[in-house]
């Protein structure tokens, strides 16, 4: 999971630095490594390593299609970044976060103590 959360701050700079093309292996990387999130987290897996909540094996399909979306969006990134419209890719980066890093975070994981 670290692995995807610098791909994503990957993603994230080089749309700031405006490195369209640049987003896609990141992207790819993200996309290649989704399908395997469910598998992170065995039945039971609620340590202060994991932050899994108890939600993900109550609502699994849920658990399961998040990934699925995070797997999907990356794609869709990916083939988006390829073309070099940056237009285009922009407006992904702006709602990735949100709609599959949130998508999973939000009711899957137990939120970060503040430092």
């Amino acid at each position: 999971m670290k692995r995807q959360g610098t791909l994503w701050k990957e993603i994230q700079d080089k749309a700031k630095a405006g490195d369209i093309r640049g987003i896609a292996p990141a992207a790819d990387k993200l996309a290649s490594s989704a399908h395997k999130v469910p598998s992170l987290f065995p039945e039971g897996a609620t340590t202060a390593k994991s932050n899994a909540k108890p939600e993900i094996w109550q609502k699994k399909a849920d658990f399961d299609a998040a990934a699925k979306k995070l797997e999907t969006e990356s794609i869709r990134l990916r083939d988006t970044a390829s073309t070099g419209n940056a237009d285009a890719t922009q407006a992904i980066v702006k709602d990735f976060g949100r709609t599959t890093c949130g998508n999973c975070h939000t009711p899957f994981r137990v939120p970060p103590k503040p430092s």
